[in-house]
């Protein structure tokens, strides 16, 4: 490892001393003059010859990406009527090609007051309208036009946008908004706008300011109306076919998604969607979501609250405040969180089991119902170095109760045609996943042209389970079976990524590691099972290395990360050498994009790992029922995967296509124990797996009301038949989801979302179609201060539960409702609310989520 980083640095030395002359900036808003003063200071090479007041009334506003000092000035140039002479004894000559002291200046705006660039200004003749000159607006919406004519008209267009005259006798317009264009079709009205959706690395970018997206009231909402992203009731967010992503504000890893409910819509500039992660990303990530937000505001002090009431059967909520103090670049601020919801299950259940003396049928009704208690304090600050550094920490100390949950069920057990007996059971569950401890420390900086970013990250949490089962029967023994479990895990992670120019790219390396350790008790008080005492020592070493570069269309990325991983399993003190495992492995990564016009196209390839959590490596079994267990796999083995994905964008027109070949699968699945007489499910290894996923999405606009159609294909091959199971079934998934938006004007915002779901198999299960529909209204007041947010989920109660898992000479059937239908309220108050500056990223993330 140590080899792999120094070899990497050494590279990186070599790339400064062949990239010297090469300029990385951000200009921002300043003249041509000032703008040629910094790359002349950037070079030895060149000697650079301009008239400064000649070029002084043109503005620059571009970012400057490892380009040679050539490029780089004809980047700065832009559309303005300005040429560079290079000489062969490399003076470089730039000047004005219209000669006057005379020069029309202004900013075109759009709607929203947000600079248009590349907005079209015309000049005309007043006497008979005749073309006289002309330019574009740059990306701060800002024009400089030569002309001599002491009167002119000036036409300003943009495709999309009303076109507006100007009569100008005067040199400086000042500023001009331009209103989108409405015009019928067929009856309908429709409103231009600018495309909100672009190819970006290993996915899709969405556009979200200035457009109806920011209306939403929180970043929570924004998600949910967004294609290929699927938000539950309880906040919780997946991306479809790619399971549970990462999410980033600001290149900030959220530990919690109810920061997106502190996140106002109108703060957020775009959402990136990553269904193919680079090699920055430990290789179990399958997908990452990426917020970036627009500019913070100034210093002061500040603070937000976001209260909700709900009720789904039971009332519910949540509280959060968060409050922050800026000045002079240092950022302190805290936050407090705290939840409480009901949740339950109204169940019936079906278990057959075929023995070879017979087939044990159990039916079973009941209801779960508790109670899940939150808390969450975090405190922390951040201090800006500068333009080109950051660095900063933070503390969070949460935790999870659930007190007296109960389980209430009735059973009748079958042999055969004959009924053996009828059992109640009661149950008592309690859960304590507190305290948990999270410290973040970052680092972000820029040292001549290298980017360095990083992260370091210590992580304890503790997991205490205590359930109580007793059971009544007539005709049958009566049980009771007490079992308790404890579960230590501490984290200690760093990760650094250092960045540099290269060519017509960037090249980016960086090693990560990862120091894991956890302890876990299991008992019975019973001693009906047996009790363990294991432990987990698990070290993870990795580096990486990623490149960019753009040629014509095209843009070209590949990545290689290289992981080595030791885990150490003890049982009762003694290491179990078949469930210690030791590898080392390559992960490569690589995608082509092509973009044209409206036409964005993308081929993806990686290879990514699935890691078994630690809670399917434990080593102790949860009593369900006299015939049904559940448990871990300590000598479960992590699942390869290998990822084809292409990708195409038409204006608002999103395709997609993703095959997926995977091997030592990792199933949940039932197993009959033909001794012990009862099911055993647990996670387990099988040899391969293939999938093909496919979506299209259609989101246009028509006037007031926007529509996402979104339909997904998912078709699962895998033959459980050869594992003995009974499952015959090879149907795909087909879903729709058709997401409505509605722009009443007036600060008010209406949304109704429909989902339909067709029968599938998956694995060993067969899942049950489905639909479900949810509307939401959204109010502001006070200029977005006060958001009012109306929710309605489920509304019909028709999103049930309801599969069955064909295991090995079991079936396993539920028909559950989980209570889904809920109706709520959030208000939301912002005063004088920033958006954090915070950049820490933390390290060992995915390790995280495995604990």
């Amino acid at each position: 490892m140590r080899r792999l980083i120094i070899i990497a640095l050494v590279l990186f030395a070599l790339a400064d001393t062949a990239t010297a002359q090469r300029i990385t900036h951000s200009f921002n808003n300043v003249s041509m003059s000032d703008a040629l003063k910094y790359v002349q200071q950037q070079t030895s090479k060149h000697k650079i010859v301009f008239i400064y007041n000649e070029l002084e009334d043109f503005k620059v506003t571009t970012s400057v990406k490892g380009k040679s000092v050539t490029e780089a000035i004809k980047q700065l140039i832009g559309f303005y009527p300005i040429r560079m002479i290079q000489s062969h004894d490399n003076e470089i000559y730039v000047e004005c090609t219209h000669k006057t002291d005379r020069h029309l200046k202004g900013i075109v705006i759009d709607e929203n007051n947000l600079p248009l660039p590349y907005a079209n200004v015309t000049l005309l003749n007043p006497v008979d309208s005749a073309m006289i000159g002309g330019g574009v607006t740059n990306e701060s919406g800002y024009f400089a036009i030569p002309y001599e004519q002491e009167r002119v008209i000036v036409r300003f267009s943009y495709v999309g946008y009303k076109t507006v005259f100007r009569n100008s006798k005067t040199s400086n317009l000042g500023t001009i908004k331009l209103e989108p264009d409405r015009y019928t079709l067929s009856g309908v009205t429709v409103k231009g706008e600018r495309p909100h959706f672009m190819m970006s690395s290993g996915g899709l970018t969405v556009n979200v300011d200035g457009t109806v997206l920011a209306e939403m009231g929180t970043g929570i909402e924004v998600l949910g109306q967004l294609p290929l992203i699927d938000v539950k009731g309880d906040g919780g967010v997946s991306v479809i076919g790619c399971g549970k992503p990462l999410i980033y504000i600001n290149n900030r890893l959220i530990q919690d998604n109810n920061e997106l409910l502190r996140l106002k819509s109108s703060d957020i500039k775009s959402v990136e969607i990553i269904t193919s992660p680079g090699a920055r990303y430990q290789k179990n990530v399958s997908s990452v979501i990426r917020i970036q937000t627009l500019k913070p505001q100034g210093d002061g002090f500040s603070f937000s609250t976001v209260t909700n009431v709900r009720n789904n059967h039971e009332w519910g909520g949540y509280e959060n405040i968060n409050v922050k103090y800026r000045t002079h670049g240092l950022e302190l601020f805290a936050e407090g969180y705290w939840r409480s919801t009901w949740l339950g299950e109204d169940n019936n259940l079906e278990n057959d089991l075929f023995f070879e003396d017979g087939t044990i049928h159990l039916g079973q009704t009941g209801d779960t119902k508790y109670r899940s208690k939150a808390h969450l304090e975090k405190f922390g600050f951040n201090y800006d170095i500068g333009e080109h550094h950051s660095l900063g920490a933070s503390y969070t100390l949460s935790g999870v109760n659930i007190n007296d949950g109960t389980i209430v069920s009735e059973q009748q057990i079958w042999n055969g045609s004959v009924l053996e007996g009828r059992v109640k059971q009661d149950a008592l569950v309690n859960r304590k996943r507190n305290p948990i401890h999270d410290v973040n420390v970052y680092y972000v900086g820029k040292v001549r042209d290298f980017l360095i970013d990083f992260n370091g990250t210590w992580y304890q949490g503790k997991d205490r389970n205590i359930d109580t089962r007793t059971e009544f029967s007539d005709e049958l023994d009566c049980h009771d079976v007490t079992t308790n479990s404890w579960q230590c895990n501490r984290m200690t992670a760093g990760k650094i990524i250092v960045s540099h120019p290269l060519w017509k790219g960037t090249m980016s390396i960086g090693s990560e590691m990862t120091f894991t350790r956890t302890n876990g008790e299991y008992s019975n008080d019973e001693q009906s099972h047996l009790s363990s005492d294991t432990r987990i020592r698990e070290n993870n070493e990795a580096a990486f290395a990623e490149y960019d570069f753009k040629l014509g269309n095209f843009v070209f990325e590949a990545g290689l990360r290289f992981e080595h991983i030791a885990s150490n399993y003890y049982s009762a003190g003694i290491r179990d050498e078949d469930a210690s495992r030791t590898y080392s492995d390559w992960f490569p990564n690589a995608s082509i994009t092509w973009k044209k016009g409206k036409w964005n196209w993308q081929l993806n390839y990686s290879r990514r790992i699935n890691r078994p959590t630690y809670w399917m490596l434990r080593n102790f079994i949860q009593y369900d029922n006299r015939y049904t267990y559940e448990g871990g796999n300590p000598l479960l083995k992590p699942q390869l995967n290998h990822f084809f994905e292409l990708s195409a964008i038409y204006s608002w027109l999103v395709f997609k296509v993703r095959y997926t070949y995977s091997t030592n699968t990792m199933a949940w699945a039932p197993m009959l124990d033909e001794q012990q007489r009862y099911v055993l499910l647990c996670n387990r290894n099988f040899d391969k797996h293939q999938r093909l996923y496919a979506s299209i999405v259609a989101s246009p606009r028509f006037g007031f009301y926007r529509p996402s159609l979104a339909l997904t294909f998912n078709k699962s091959f895998f033959d459980a038949e050869q594992y003995g199971s009974a499952l015959k079934h090879h149907r795909p998934l087909w879903r729709i989801d058709l997401k409505n938006t509605f722009d009443l004007g007036h600060s008010w915002t209406a949304m109704l979302n429909v989902r339909i779901a067709s029968d599938a198999a998956d694995g060993f299960q067969y899942v049950k179609s489905y639909w479900t529909v949810g509307a939401r209204i959204n109010k502001s007041f006070f200029n977005k201060a006060l958001l009012l947010n109306f929710y309605a989920d489920d509304i019909f109660r028709t999103s049930q539960e309801r599969w069955t898992l064909y295991g090995t000479g079991v079936n396993l059937t539920k028909d559950c409702y989980n209570f889904d239908r809920t109706f709520g309220l959030t208000v939301t108050y912002n005063f004088n609310a920033t958006r954090s500056k915070y950049k820490g990223t933390g390290a060992g993330n995915d390790e995280k989520s495995r604990l």
